[in-house]
This record gives C-alpha cells, structure tokens and sequence, in this order.
C-alpha cells in the first residue's frame, strides 16, 4: 500500500501498483526463502543464518525470515536469541502459525508448559489442517502426565497425515507407556512400511518384541537397527544382552565391542563420538566433607563440576579443517525420581517413565556448528561452546541428579570459505549430503521429539534393574552391565564390571575412562587391550584418537565469521 497526504491533512490510501521492480523483488526474496529453507533441510544451520540475516537486513519485517532465521539459531544452540526471533515474527503477524509453534517449543524446552500450551493450541485456530501442531500438543500432555489427552492429540495427527512415521512413532511411544502393546506394534510397523531406514522405529519395535519375551523377532531387529546406525551402543546394549544369555559367544564379542569405540570414522572421513556422563546427589556425609573443604579454601563447590571432562578437551582433538556438529542434552531430575527401586515395587515402565511425565524433569538441549577454519578461529569458537555448558551445567541444582549425552560429528571441509551475515556471496550452494542422523522431515518442524528423546534411558535404567547380581561371575554378564551402566553415565560402576581381563574389559575401561575424562588411563587400558589382542582395530582406533592431537591445517581457510554475531 502506498499513502498520500489529502489537502485537510489526513492520510489518503489507494491500493499500491505492482511494478516491474517490486516484482522482481518479490521473486528474489521467494528464492532466497527457499534457499534458506533447503539449507535448515540439510541441517547447514550457520549457512541458513546467513541466508535469513541477509533478507532481513533488507525487509526487516519479514515475518517469515525472522521464523527462519529464528529456526537457524535454534539449531546452533542459540535458543535465547532463536526466542526474540520468533516473539518479533509474531509482533510482526499475530497469525504467523510457524512462529507460535516455534515459540511454543521454545516454552516447552524451558519448562513453561502452559505458555507452551497457549502458543500451540492458538496455532491450532489459525492452521487447524496441520499434524505437527497436534503432534506438539500431543508431547506437551504426556510430559505434564496427561497420556490419555496425549493419545487424543497423537491420534489426530496420525487422522490428518496417514504417512508420517514420525506420528505414528509418537503415538506409538504414547500407546506403550499406556501398556497397549499390541496397537503400538501396529503403529511401529506401518512407521516402518512408510520409512525402511527409521531407525528410531526399528529399535522401538525390538524393545516391544524383548519386553513381551520374543528373542527371535527382537535380535533380528536390533540387527537391523544396528545395520542402520552402527554407533547405535544402546540397541548393541539391548541385542548383548540376548546373545549372552543365550550363549552365543562369538555373535556376543562381534556385537558388543563396537559398542567401546570412542571415535568411530564415519563416511564421510571425520569421526563421530556419543558419551554420556551422570552426576549423583552427593551423601550427606560426603557433602559435609566438602563443605568443610570449601571453608578451608579447596574449592569444595567445584568438586562435581570437574567429574565432567571438558567439552573442549574432546573438540581440540578434531581437526581444524573439519566441519563439526556437537550436541549437547541435560537431564535433571529431583534424587528421588531417580532411586533404584526394589523388584517388587517396580513399575512396569521403569524408574525413568514416571519422572519423564512429571513437570519436575528439566531437559535441556544446546546444538552448536564448527565450521572449517584457522587455528585461533577455531580455539575461539571452542572457548565460547565451553563456557556456554559450564554455564548450564552449573546452574544445575545441587540437590538434584543430572545426566549428560554429548554426540559429535565431524567431516573434512571444502576449501571454500563461507561468507558472514553480511555478504551472501561468498557462501557456495552445497551439493553434499548432510551428516546429521535420520529425523523425519515431512512436517512444519522436527523439534516435536523433545519429549520422547529420550526415552532409551527409561530402557537401559529398566534392564539394570531386572540384571540379577547371580551371574557376576559371568565375564559376558559383567561385560553387559557394564556397558548399561557406561550408557546411563555411571562410570564407577561400569569400571567395576570392567575390572577383569581380556582385550574386551580393557575396551570397557578405555570407554569409561574417556567418559569420565581420565585420557591417560583410557589410552593405557587401549594399550593393555593391544597386547592382548594386536589386531584389535577398535582399541587401535581408540589409542590413536587419545594419543595424537591433529594440528589440522593452519593455511588452508581464512576462518569463518560465526553466524551468530
């Protein structure tokens, strides 16, 4: 609309004449929308940045690339400045559907569940044909311990798109908790018939075949979700766990050993690495003990936060010339939600299912974007990742248990140097397949799994406590465990399963060691597991990662300016 000034003063307005010009213009923001877009598709989050900062740099009230651009930073760990992005979009269009969906999980991700629920069920009104928003009310529901409203929600969204598996996955996970196994069945597999390759759904439907007593069917499908995603150590936990029992020893050393591969290559040349780490309510003895020690002056206070090793430690062992994608995820939970209960007072879901319906469970998640760059660019960068999870990490109620899950991954770069927000015409169009792990795609956005993200806790916290202590003796039993407890971030434990001999233990140990920061100790179990074994790749891979720091290469890129300015 243009306006022009009546002779009494008042605005006049008539409708505007699309020109040529304004034209053009349009289409050169649709096609950089789209370019935008496709990169958020292939999860090159910091190259999407640049794309939306570009556009709104030249139409700042574009509502559409504040929600793009706000998406953009979600996904490089910048959920503070992700949410001014979507509240702006929103201030611009009331009605911008995407922006309170975006927002609401957003909420959602901060605990504020009925502000999340007002964003959601208000984009309901104006996209009332959308899956995705059921989907997120559906999720919502279940982590405020409303399943029965949760299953209503998740069977519209199915009603609305039949062929979605990531739906029906959720609907799936919410008949489960409900103990309707054989209607979740139906829905895992009807996930897998649209999808072949969603692993998620392959190991949900294992996991339902093993509880229900069916090992046949189960380790054919831990095989498969293995085939899918061979760094999957929990499906290898769940697919050990059979074989031992079973006494099918050789099957049992090929399927369980990977499952101690701190850095596995992956295709694409770099490395990709998955730990976890836990943190326990101290004892009311110990923390005397340490609060004396912080009156002396020891630093009593910092005494659980440096259990952790630090995130930069693992980063400084990537290459400078490699892209690399971190994710990071917390969970805490009140001590009590977590208390390993008797058998008989159990509950069929596990110790984690009840606390994962309960308000109380914070979860948290940080993803951050390495790009390929100089030496000091790169140690920069680390430093800020660093102090960012300090911070969270730190902020973590004293009395409460926490758990962390860090997943990298990293690949050789082009040689071309990225642009910044300022200059989109330095960013090369990418051809590459993009690194990330399989989520479905085919809905408005797919931050919809943060409440069932991590729902194979509940799984292996569950198995720990149906493992009778009668077999310790059992080398193949101590092995497992220890692995359960490696994937639950108890460390000390799963040392202590990992206590005896063989090239196998010595894998165990060089896994906890790393999880639990001690390097030195880790590369010498690899060392202890070499000469038993000296063939053994997995401990050759693992020595080499420990020992030798690559210097990458200091000449080959400029660096990159980050995104995020």
């Amino acid at each position: 609309m243009i306006f022009l000034a009546a002779q009494d003063g008042n605005a006049v307005m008539y409708p505007s004449v699309e020109t040529t010009w304004s034209r053009m213009m349009k289409s050169q923001v649709q096609n950089e929308m789209l370019r935008g877009y496709t990169k958020l598709k292939k999860c090159e989050f910091d190259d999407a940045a640049v794309i939306f900062a570009s556009i709104i740099k030249q139409f700042p009230d574009n509502p559409d690339a504040h929600t793009g651009y706000g998406s953009a930073l979600y996904w490089l760990g910048n959920l503070n400045a992700a949410f001014k992005e979507f509240e702006k979009a929103i201030s611009l269009d009331e009605n911008h559907a995407e922006a309170h969906i975006l927002r609401g999980i957003s909420y959602s991700i901060r605990g504020k569940y009925n502000s999340a629920e007002e964003d959601f069920l208000y984009a309901l009104k104006i996209s009332p044909w959308r899956g995705d928003i059921y989907m997120n009310l559906g999720s919502l529901y279940a982590v405020m311990g409303d399943m029965q409203k949760s299953l209503s929600y998740y069977r519209r969204s199915v009603q609305i798109d039949r062929q979605s598996p990531l739906f029906r996955f959720q609907l799936a996970k919410a008949l489960i908790a409900l103990g309707r196994d054989d209607d979740a069945e139906s829905e895992l597999r009807h996930a897998i018939f649209i999808h072949p390759a969603y692993e998620d759904a392959v190991f949900e439907l294992a996991r339902l075949h093993d509880r229900n007593d069916r090992p046949n069917d189960a380790t054919s499908l831990y095989r498969r979700a293995i085939r899918l995603k061979p760094g999957d150590s929990v499906a290898r936990f769940f697919l050990s766990n059979i074989l031992y029992r079973e006494e099918r020893r050789k099957e049992f050393k090929k399927a369980i050993s990977p499952a101690f591969q701190i850095a596995p290559p992956n295709d694409k040349g770099g490395m990709s690495m998955g730990l976890s780490y836990s943190r326990k309510k101290p004892s009311d003895n110990k923390k005397q003990e340490e609060d004396k020690s912080e009156k002396k002056g020891q630093g009593g206070s910092n005494t659980e936060e440096s259990s952790y090793p630090k995130i930069e430690e693992l980063l400084d062992r990537i290459p400078s010339d490699h892209d690399v994608k971190l994710r990071f995820e917390m969970i805490e939970t009140p001590r009590s939600k977590l208390e390993i209960v008797a058998l008989s007072e159990r509950k069929p879901q596990g110790k984690m299912a009840s606390a994962m319906k309960k308000p109380d469970l914070k979860y948290t998640k940080r993803e951050f974007v390495l790009r390929a760059s100089d030496i000091n660019t790169r140690e920069s960068e680390i430093k800020k990742i660093q102090k960012e999870t300090e911070d969270l990490i730190r902020n973590v109620s004293k009395n409460n248990d926490l758990k962390i899950n860090i997943n990298l991954d990293s690949t050789p770069s082009d040689s071309v140097p990225r642009g910044d927000r300022n200059n989109t015409a330095n960013i090369p169009d990418s051809d590459s397949e993009n690194t990330a792990k399989y989520i479905p795609r085919n809905v408005g956005n797919d931050m919809g799994l943060w409440i069932y993200g991590e729902g194979w806790l509940d799984d292996v916290s569950e198995m720990l406590d149906l493992m009778s202590e009668e077999n310790e003796n059992s080398t193949e039993f101590r092995l497992v465990r220890g692995l359960g407890y490696l994937l639950m971030g108890e460390t000390e434990l799963a040392l202590r399963d990992f206590s005896g001999k063989g090239p196998i233990m010595a894998l165990g140990r060089s896994a906890a060691y790393t999880a639990s920061g001690e390097f030195e100790k880790a590369a010498d179990a690899c060392r202890e597991a070499l000469a038993a074994e000296p063939n053994n790749k997995i401990a050759a891979q693992n020595l080499k990662w420990l020992t030798e720091k690559p210097e990458g290469n200091k000449n080959k890129l400029s660096g990159i300016k980050n995104a995020i300015q």
